[in-house]
């Protein structure tokens, strides 16, 4: 048997993160990917020679950042890990969370992921008050609002009713924050409850629909200030409306004991503002008339028809005394003041 006079090189390999050092003591970088590096030569007993190799595997850590955007009070779940993602605390203008990633790989590097979530702050709106008032000698619908946080681009409002039915809708692509969104409506809308809806609208974070109920006036033209009183026009002249309950008030507050379909006023009164609670024949809901001013008008007495009276009462204006009976106002010597019929 004769010996392997043949020399055998001898190999290994590695893996490496980022860079090599070789055994001459220079760096090599995950650009070239894989260095052999040679170690060095021996000669074995019978003068052949070997070169010991080493294979050296240089790889990169791999890092990526992914961004998303939510609304506050949502979640984003990031398909990284399979987790939700979310804001711990509520914010008032858009911020940025990172959230961070890490990976083990086997070839010796890392791999580390970034998520950037911008959270914009939900558009949060806030009217007045639960149910508005409407006075139909304005025309005009306006629901005060305030926002809490957000940002609208637009505002739709429309109302609908089931009573009379109609939509009216009107877009305010302008406008300052927390100003009052208004729309036109009749100033013929029978006195009821209806509801008006607001959509404000945001590119970033959409609010649902709100509905705003509110209630409808009489307009002040059912009522007629005269000489000593205010007093309802009768079903002839204001509309067809037939009252069974009649309550006056001054200056926002009730006058006790006015109960009546007139209210008799003096010159102490002028400036004062006057309107009357009322209820339908056959219904129990309350509907205010729109507030008059008082100015002491001195019109002629006898110009004035169509009065909702009471078959009898009494009173005294400016030290006159008149009596109300059959629809009519007759003075003390049992003259005719007022026609109301």
């Amino acid at each position: 048997t004769f010996p392997n006079l043949l020399a055998n090189d001898a190999t290994d390999s590695a893996q490496y993160c980022l860079q090599y050092k070789d055994s001459k003591g220079r760096i090599h970088t995950a650009d070239e990917v894989m260095y052999i590096d040679t170690l060095g030569t021996s000669t074995n007993q019978y003068g052949c020679e070997s070169t010991a190799y080493h294979y050296a595997f240089i790889n990169s850590t791999y890092e990526h950042t992914d961004s998303a955007r939510i609304c506050d009070g949502a979640s984003y779940r990031w398909i990284v890990d399979g987790q939700n993602y979310k804001n711990d605390a509520p914010v008032t203008a858009s911020t940025d969370y990172t959230f961070d990633k890490k990976f083990e790989s086997s070839m010796g590097c890392d791999s580390v992921m970034h998520l950037v979530l911008t959270v914009d702050p939900s558009l949060k709106v806030r009217f007045a008050a639960d149910t508005f008032d409407y006075c139909p000698d304005y025309q005009v619908l306006e629901l005060p609002y305030n926002m809490t946080s957000g940002i609208i681009d637009t505002v739709t409002l429309s109302v609908e009713s089931s009573v009379e039915p109609f939509v009216i809708g009107e877009k305010h692509p302008q406008f300052a924050p927390n100003v009052p969104v208004s729309i036109s409506l009749s100033n013929d809308l029978r006195p009821d409850v209806y509801e008006a809806y607001v959509d404000f609208s945001s590119e970033l974070c959409h609010a649902d629909p709100i509905t705003v109920p509110f209630k409808t006036r009489y307009p002040a033209k059912v009522l007629v200030a005269k000489d000593g009183f205010i007093a309802l026009l009768n079903s002839e002249y204001n509309g067809g409306y037939h009252w069974s309950f009649y309550q006056w008030y001054c200056n926002d507050e009730p006058i006790p004991g006015a109960t009546q379909s007139y209210l008799p006023v003096s010159m102490e009164n002028v400036g004062n503002w006057y309107y009357v609670g009322l209820v339908r024949e056959g219904e129990t809901e309350v509907f205010y008339t729109c507030p008059i001013q008082y100015n002491g008008s001195q019109t002629d007495m006898d110009e004035v028809g169509g009065l909702e009276m009471d078959n009898y009462s009494k009173y005294i204006y400016n030290g006159h005394l008149y009596i109300i009976r059959d629809r009519q106002i007759y003075d003390a010597l049992g003259r005719i003041v007022i026609l109301t019929e």
